[in-house]
């Protein structure tokens, strides 16, 4: 790999957010604070990424009792007609996310196997991030967030 200095990362990097300016759109946090959130460095983000981002902000990581995506459903700034049509079960998932085991098989088609492995090999290996599988048995044991 090529590295281009702590700002810009691995040339893969650097291509790839190229990429992303030329062919997005530019947004502003200020209006679209939705999109405001961790940024990992250029270099390894690993594991304990959300242990670092959380001391260097004051923040708390928990790890024990019930916790969810949302603190509650009623958060989301939609017409409460909506609300109630959402089934109960998905309110639950996402108030109580730490409750639910997740139960995944994947399989890359055929087709798109090599641009799964390019991925592994530019990016996720080297970041220990996006770490998508493979094969179906990349994840048949199992798999953490942490």
């Amino acid at each position: 790999m090529i590295w281009l200095g702590d700002r810009r990362g691995n040339l893969s990097d650097w291509v790839t957010q190229r990429w992303v300016c030329a062919t997005g759109r530019r947004v502003l946090l200020a209006t679209d604070r939705w999109l405001d959130g961790p940024v990992g460095g250029t270099r390894k983000i690993g594991k304990h990424f959300f242990d670092a981002y959380a001391a260097e902000r004051n923040l708390e990581t928990v790890r024990d009792g019930v916790r969810g995506l949302l603190p509650d459903f009623q958060r989301l700034e939609v017409d409460d007609s909506i609300l109630k049509a959402i089934a109960a079960e998905v309110k639950q998932f996402y108030e109580q996310t730490s409750e639910f085991d997740l139960d995944a098989w994947s399989e890359w088609h055929g087709l798109f196997r090599p641009f799964g492995k390019a991925l592994s090999l530019i990016f996720s290996s080297r970041l220990q991030q996006l770490n998508v599988p493979l094969s179906s048995l990349d994840s048949a044991k199992g798999m953490t967030s942490m």
